[in-house]
């Protein structure tokens, strides 16, 4: 049986649900079945999204995938949690910590990686005519975007509000005044949970040693995130810090052109 609320799915067309910012950076509030919801651009150095997915969310795989996701959740101990987090002195609510961590264990334990799982996925794109979301889980070669939409889906069903980003990242930022920093596509969420906002990095949980993987956890200060993309006129970059080790990298949105640091970054 699906456990999605009646809060977790969409009632207006996805046209109503997406919000374009400059091209190729775009918004989606939820995800719902049916949506054909762009997954970037066939040529990273244009703005035009000619990548396109359908979220068949009521295929039974995905189905079972998100009602097990759902009960693996259901188990945590959160007590423990918040001691755990407490210990490491990281400041996030232990429920949203526990769903995310459910999201990232169980996808690694249910999507291995196809280690020519690129080339196999620029091939779907290219050649098929209609690409669905389950098809590239089947396939084992999923991406941000793909991930990113899996998860915004199970997060509405939690009852997680969130935000799909279609936008770029930029992981480490070159002060060298002779070199060139250029941010790369990706997708990932904004949650915004008790006065604080999250950058939620499904695609790229970070190992630790004796502990194993953790969701890619970022928090970000003072910014309103959403205003500032649809806002942006070129590259917007955030600052963002990852929550256990204080690494920085940059969220947003660009063009891809390369970053001026005083102009393009918050």
């Amino acid at each position: 049986m699906s456990i999605e609320s009646e809060n977790s799915v969409p009632t207006e067309p996805i046209e109503n649900r997406i919000t374009y910012c400059r091209p190729p950076t775009f918004l989606i509030s939820k995800i719902g079945n049916g949506d054909l919801i762009p997954v970037g651009g066939k040529n990273m150095f244009n703005r035009v999204l000619d990548k396109e997915i359908t979220c068949d969310l009521e295929n039974n795989k995905l189905v079972l995938f998100l009602n097990e996701a759902h009960e693996f959740a259901q188990q945590r101990n959160l007590p423990k949690i918040r001691e755990w987090l407490d210990t490491g002195g990281w400041d996030i609510n232990e429920g949203l910590f526990a769903t995310l961590f459910t999201f990232n264990k169980l996808y690694a334990k249910r999507y291995p990686t196809d280690p020519n799982g690129s080339e196999i996925r620029e091939g779907m794109y290219r050649n098929e005519k209609a690409i669905t979301l389950s098809s590239i889980f089947e396939r084992n070669v999923a991406e941000c975007a793909e991930i990113a939409a899996l998860a915004q889906v199970f997060l509405q069903n939690e009852g997680i509000t969130s935000v799909y980003v279609g936008g770029s990242v930029l992981w480490e930022l070159d002060l060298d005044p002779e070199s060139f920093s250029y941010p790369e596509p990706h997708a990932f969420l904004i949650i915004h949970k008790e006065g604080h906002t999250y950058i939620y990095d499904p695609s790229n949980p970070i190992n630790f040693e004796k502990v194993g993987y953790l969701p890619a956890i970022y928090e970000i200060n003072g910014v309103n995130f959403e205003e500032e993309m649809i806002g942006m006129k070129g590259n917007k970059l955030i600052t963002a810090k990852e929550i256990y080790t204080g690494r920085i990298a940059y969220f947003g949105g660009s063009d891809f052109r390369a970053i001026s640091p005083e102009k393009d970054i918050i």
